[in-house]
């Protein structure tokens, strides 16, 4: 299994990559702090991506769309202080969030939060 991790502030993005590893221990992580450099090094056989919203160059949904531009498959948690409500500001974001990513989580991110969604994910 392979997980890319992106999120602009470092902790979190270390963070929520430890969380992730005690989830799936055998899963490849890549850990990205810019959104244009993870993009160019997105490829499509990402099985979990995890993207913060509120970030520099392309935000959270931006990317979570090219993610699934790439593949279908790819199952794509957003992650952000804001509330979704929020991210969803206008009806093409909207449509883009919601054809685009699979859960959300509310930061801070908690290790409970991030297992359950992992669990849905690979059942």
């Amino acid at each position: 299994m392979k997980v890319l991790i992106l999120d602009d502030n470092i902790d979190v993005a270390l963070s929520v990559s430890q969380m992730t590893k005690a989830c799936l221990p055998e899963a490849e992580i890549l850990v990205f702090y810019d959104s244009l450099e993870a993009l160019r090094k997105m490829t499509g056989d990402i099985d979990i991506f995890i993207t913060d919203f509120d970030m520099p160059g392309l935000d959270g949904v931006a990317m979570a769309v090219n993610a699934k531009t790439m593949n279908k498959k790819t199952a794509v948690v957003m992650i952000s202080g804001l509330p979704q409500t929020e991210i969803e500001d206008t009806p093409r974001r909207t449509e883009d969030f919601r054809s685009s990513v699979d859960w959300f989580i509310a930061k801070p991110v908690n290790l409970a939060d991030l297992q359950r969604t992992i669990g849905e994910i690979v059942e």
